[in-house]
């Protein structure tokens, strides 16, 4: 088995067909990686001999969890579960690596047929073993105890994080009632940004005299996760957080919709989230580099300056949102079904609205988006949002304001309280 467990998704839209049936019959597939302990410090949870535990097992296991759990036919055999409540066909895609879904998913019975190295056909079975901390979470689970538990580890307990992250721990049994552990890692979570020279390109206020900086990530691996950080994510950290042993010193703030994103955290909450997923919060000019079209993807120093406004696409005049901007469209409905803005119903985006060319999502419209920016700190909230009309510039690529932790948005004449304000964030992650 492989040490690698961090591997690059090339494809943002190639997800395996299940049949969704009780037992899963385990094709050669390649993909995800579950951890087993034993590869990386040498304790052994349990006497299971090599021809139990293949290479096989574990890559077919981890394919359909990070691939399979986003089936159109197995979540249609889990939409009832009180764990997914928020999750429609329209985001699917939150179900990758997701655990929650893993526990729906499980509550069923479901076992796991493979081909173990001397050709025979086994069976694994997962076990409900971790009872919940949280009160929140017991009653969800309704006094259950859960396939999973959340675990926060270290570089000293696996290499492969830098600083700290949160893992899940699953507990298989095989036909002769021989238990193990595997510890499994989201790895669906972000996206790399390819290593070639950029331009930031920094707007003035009147858009007269804009600043460009151009920057090079060669040397340097960057991943953007693709998705705004979810409340499910936090419920989880804090559930690690609560069975750790080392007590971390706080729990974070969350809302009660799991799957909606996390809002209104202060900073130093978000610099700590992120570093308990062994990242930070994410920064301007890396956004930038992974949310505009690039019209020369595969050239490495070729120095691009086009800046299309949407993420969707490399036009710029022939795209009706910038007609609708320019005064040449009116607006109507087909306009939100790529960006949120003050006009849209949620209910109208696309399944893969403002997605950009590297797989990012949430780009535009929505909620706001905070992260750091290192060229000018007080343009730090990505505007374009729900508070804003279509046909505000603002809601284009690069566009950012200036944002102040508890005082109102202000933004020409858009005024938002700041007791209405729920901005969001993502973090990103670098590996030299």
């Amino acid at each position: 088995m492989t040490d690698e467990i961090s591997q690059e998704k090339s494809s943002r839209h190639n997800n395996a067909s299940f049949n969704g049936a009780i037992v899963l019959i385990l094709l050669s597939l390649g993909g995800y990686y579950f951890v087993n302990w034993k590869d990386y410090n040498g304790a052994v949870k349990s006497n299971v001999s090599s021809a139990d535990i293949t290479d096989l097992a574990i890559k077919e296991l981890n394919q359909f969890f990070s691939q399979g759990l986003q089936d159109l036919n197995v979540f249609r055999q889990i939409s009832s579960c009180e764990l997914l409540s928020g999750i429609s066909e329209r985001n699917l895609d939150q179900l990758a690596c997701n655990p929650l879904a893993l526990q729906c998913y499980l509550e069923n019975g479901a076992e796991l047929e493979y081909k173990g190295v001397d050709e025979k056909k086994r069976r694994l079975k997962a076990l409900p073993f971790y009872e919940p901390k949280q009160e929140f979470l017991k009653k969800i689970a309704k006094g259950k105890k859960l396939f999973f538990s959340p675990e926060l580890v270290t570089h000293a307990q696996l290499p492969r994080v830098i600083s700290k992250d949160l893992l899940y721990k699953v507990r298989l049994l095989n036909e002769e009632n021989k238990s193990f552990d595997y510890y499994l890692r989201d790895n669906c979570r972000d996206t790399a940004l390819p290593q070639k020279v950029y331009v930031y390109k920094e707007h003035s206020k009147n858009n007269s005299e804009d600043s460009e900086i151009v920057w090079n990530s060669i040397g340097t691996n960057f991943y953007l996760d693709k998705l705004q950080l979810k409340n499910w994510k936090i419920l989880l950290l804090n559930e690690a957080i609560s069975s750790s042993k080392r007590k971390d010193p706080r729990m974070i703030s969350w809302r009660r919709n799991l799957f909606e994103s996390v809002v209104k955290l202060s900073l130093s909450d978000m610099k700590y989230v992120c570093s308990l997923l062994d990242g930070e919060i994410s920064q301007s000019h890396i956004w930038d580099a992974g949310t505009f079209y690039p019209l020369e993807e595969e050239s490495v120093y070729y120095n691009d300056r086009s800046f299309p406004p949407f993420p969707w696409t490399k036009r710029t005049l022939s795209e009706p949102f910038y007609q609708h901007q320019i005064g040449k469209r009116e607006f109507n409905e087909d306009l939100c079904k790529k960006i949120q803005t003050k006009e849209c119903s949620p209910n109208l985006l696309d399944k893969d609205f403002a997605i950009s060319w590297i797989g990012i999502k949430e780009v535009l419209g929505s909620n706001p988006e905070f992260m750091i920016n290192n060229f000018n700190p007080l343009l730090s909230l990505r505007a374009s949002s729900r508070y804003l009309e279509a046909k505000n510039k603002f809601n284009r690529l690069g566009m950012r304001a200036e944002f102040s932790f508890n005082n109102d948005f202000e933004l020409g004449d858009t005024v938002v309280p700041w007791s209405d304000l729920n901005y969001s964030f993502r973090c990103m992650r670098r590996r030299n």
